[in-house]
């Protein structure tokens, strides 16, 4: 049998890549850390970490024992609180910090749900590209942050992908030449004067679309925030590369998307070693909960589809001719 506390032991030394610093942020002497460990591999018949020299890593069954060890603790943590009943007035604050993109509009969902069942829990958010997400994540300014694109960093957190990604495409002036065009290749992008996202230059997001077009880019801006970089596109001073639906578009402007399509993944992430709050781990859970239910909401409309009306009523008269 899993023990809670083992779990613990086991994730926090697959966090801090040593069992002597599990220990230390435990409380606990090492040979306990380094026993229990023992104990649970023994238990479940497979080794769970690779004992290096300078680090611990874990196995390909202790990934998978981690992940679900997270999400227990992270269970267990919001149980004991509806136990003790301290959700039934539960209050307090929960904390993102969230990069611009339209997974934003899951997080407000849930949290919705959320505020609708305990509203003494208010919302506070950051806005900001990855340095800043980054940054208030690791100060514990936030209990959540928004990553955007694959972020180098984003192993260092527990990660939550979330079911929307973000299409890569050029805002331009309506007037422009190029505006009647359905979607931009590579060519064409790299004929424009760019106000360029600083992030995917940093990371590279876009180098598989470009090649070695990508140093060869008239790059006239950079921005980390889309809607002040589509303010200087309005002068007509070049065309924003960024992702659809951060900025509306109106008659002055139009979105057209890279062909060959290229997408940004979304990501909510919390701190590694960190135990989050009985509001955020309700918050949490509600979000995982909503995630579910409109999954299960879509694959329902996809079986009920006309196309798939159809399919079910050829079949008869497909088996009579055979």
């Amino acid at each position: 049998m899993l023990e809670i506390r083992v779990l613990r032991y086991f994730v926090a030394a697959v966090e801090a890549r040593s069992v002597v610093r599990a220990a230390e942020r435990l409380c606990v002497t090492q040979p306990t850390v380094s026993r229990a460990l023992l104990d649970l591999e023994e238990a479940l018949g497979q080794p769970l970490l690779k004992r290096e020299r300078n680090a611990l890593t874990v196995t390909e069954r202790g990934a998978l024992l981690y992940e679900r060890a997270v999400q227990i603790l992270e269970l267990t943590t919001l149980t004991e609180a509806q136990l003790k009943g301290e959700l039934t007035a539960l209050k307090g604050t929960v904390s993102m910090a969230l990069g611009e993109c339209r997974a934003v509009s899951t997080l407000m969902r849930a949290f919705d749900r959320l505020r609708a069942q305990y509203p003494g829990i208010s919302l506070d958010m950051v806005s900001g590209h990855d340095a800043v997400v980054t940054r208030a994540l690791e100060q514990e300014q936030v209990d959540f942050g928004l990553l955007v694109g694959r972020s180098p960093v984003l192993h260092d957190y527990h990660a939550l992908s979330l079911p929307e990604s973000d299409r890569w495409g050029i805002l331009l002036n309506a007037t422009h030449p190029l505006a009647v065009n359905p979607c931009l290749k590579r060519d064409e992008v790299a004929s424009l004067p760019l106000i360029a996202s600083r992030q995917a230059l940093l990371h590279d997001e876009l180098s598989g679309f470009f090649g070695a077009s990508l140093t060869r880019l008239k790059v006239v801006a950079t921005y980390n925030l889309m809607y002040n970089a589509a303010q200087l596109a309005r002068t007509g001073a070049g065309a924003v590369l960024g992702i659809e639906g951060v900025v509306s578009v109106d008659e002055n402007f139009k979105f057209l998307p890279l062909e060959p399509e290229v997408r940004a993944p979304c990501y909510l992430v919390w701190k590694k070693g960190l135990s989050l709050s009985p509001c955020a781990a309700a918050y949490l859970d509600f979000l995982r909960g909503l995630m579910k239910d409109e999954e299960e909401e879509s694959q329902a409309q996809s079986a009920s589809s006309p196309s798939s009306a159809v399919s079910i009523s050829r079949s008869p008269s497909a088996q009579s001719r055979k």
